[in-house]
């Protein structure tokens, strides 16, 4: 959702209610970030947290690893205090244990029921948070207030319905809410946005490597096709003799095809397994410029269109060298033996050899440009040494917080014995870290 005070996906909690009730087009449902301190069990620690809808994770098509999502009378205020963990500090903080569903979790000094384990690698906006609580459990003031304040969105069309329907709806609903409500909602409206944008603007760099992984797929069967072709023209003595013998053409290519079938699916095979062994050392070596890079994965999907791809590639690719079956010139073959070669084979052997080169040419012309282009970038000044910097994500205690006079002595006293550690020449404390996203990192 999107309005036009607020920005892309940020609602006032209320009306965002307004709108969940009131739209027969969308299911829908919010989340807001926060952070907090976890105490019991194990040493404090500062968690990522996101405080979501009930619904959360049946919209989005998540299902839990372990337990239940939350319930709908779980998700209001003065309800038992529950928390879904997210799957990485379900494995630090409770080694994995498939018991912690049950267990008691103490937050910001509050004891919370664990009720389930969110999968892995799950993330929302953009980050995997550490524990998830009832949205509507949340009773801060700005809760019950229609001003600007950042409660996420997201929603799932309903079975029928189209993005233009709910658009048209959402802005029919954002009229009557300006009308009754004139002093907080005048001049705001609501309008429906798909969320594939938001996984980020790399469509073209996705087609560029797909580009250039399909020319290195042709570099390679073109080898391939002319390796069949050259041992083609080496059995052209035993295919001859197959022909005398009674095969006809048509048996021949199918033994050809088969061959070069059976290598092609050996290729596939072997570049699944290269795939599946180098996936993860790819991810952790990637910059970080491609969205959900983490979630990059083998599947079913995959594959299959592996299997495709190179079944297809060696029935193409070994369709020239079986149809070089020697039939007509049967006499003449058996006669020369494989002593010499067609000044037909000859010209699509050379035909072959020129297509590789020139693709070849191009690969390398376009990687060489791809080198300069990410040296050049390296190079660039980004107007801050980030040399030995390091940053730690940090949260101020309830305690603390409730006396707003403590907290300026808080932050102090962590930066004072933050500097009392050895190797370290200096520190200091912001609210987001340049040129990256986050709150209350240090």
């Amino acid at each position: 959702m999107n309005t036009e005070v607020y920005g892309e996906q940020n609602v006032a909690y209320l009306d965002f209610l307004d709108c969940q009730r009131a739209s027969r087009s969308l299911s829908m449902v919010g989340w807001l970030n926060s952070g907090g301190i976890v105490g019991e069990p194990g040493i404090p620690e500062f968690v990522d947290r996101r405080e979501v809808s009930s619904q959360l994770f049946s919209v989005l098509g998540v299902p839990l690893l372990r337990g239940r999502a939350f319930l709908p009378e779980e998700d209001h205020a003065g309800a038992a205090p529950v928390v879904i963990l997210g799957y990485s500090f379900w494995q630090r903080r409770f080694a994995g244990n498939a018991r912690a569903v049950g267990l008691s979790l103490v937050l910001d000094g509050k004891s919370y029921t664990v009720v389930g384990i969110a999968p892995p690698r799950f993330r929302l906006d953009g980050d995997e948070p550490d524990a998830f609580t009832p949205l509507g459990q949340n009773t801060e003031g700005y809760m019950r207030k229609r001003q600007p304040h950042p409660i996420g969105v997201v929603a799932r069309l309903r079975p029928g319905a189209a993005l233009a329907q709910a658009s048209a709806e959402l802005a029919l609903i954002g009229r009557h809410l300006a009308e009754q409500y004139p002093d907080s909602n005048a001049g705001r409206s609501f309008v429906a946005l798909p969320l594939r944008p938001d996984v980020g603007d790399v469509r073209s760099t996705l087609w560029l490597l797909l580009g250039a992984v399909s020319l290195v797929l042709v570099i390679a069967c073109v080898n391939v096709a002319s390796l069949l072709l050259a041992r083609a023209v080496s059995r052209e003595r035993e295919l001859a003799m197959r022909v005398a013998l009674g095969a006809s053409q048509g048996r021949l290519v199918r033994q050809c095809l088969t061959e070069s079938a059976v290598l092609g699916l050996s290729g596939g095979m072997l570049g699944v397994l290269l795939a599946a062994i180098g996936i993860r050392p790819f991810v952790q070596f990637w910059p970080g410029t491609l969205p959900r890079a983490d979630e990059v994965q083998l599947d079913w999907r995959v594959l299959l269109f592996a299997i495709a791809v190179s079944l297809f590639s060696g029935l193409l690719f070994g369709l020239a060298p079986a149809l070089r079956a020697p039939v007509r010139e049967l006499e003449q073959t058996l006669r020369a033996g494989a002593r010499t070669v067609a000044g037909s084979s000859r010209r699509l052997h050379g035909s072959f050899v020129i297509s590789e080169i020139a693709l070849a040419v191009v690969l390398l012309v376009a990687a060489g440009m791809l080198s300069r282009t990410l040296l050049r970038l390296s190079s660039l000044d980004a107007g801050l040494n980030i040399r030995n910097v390091l940053i730690a994500r940090m949260a101020i205690s309830p305690g603390v917080l409730s006396n707003p006079g403590q907290i300026p002595v808080a932050w102090q006293d962590v930066l004072d014995r933050a500097r009392r550690v050895p190797g370290v020449q200096s520190v200091a404390a912001v609210d987001t870290v340049p040129m990256r996203e986050g709150n209350n990192q240090l």
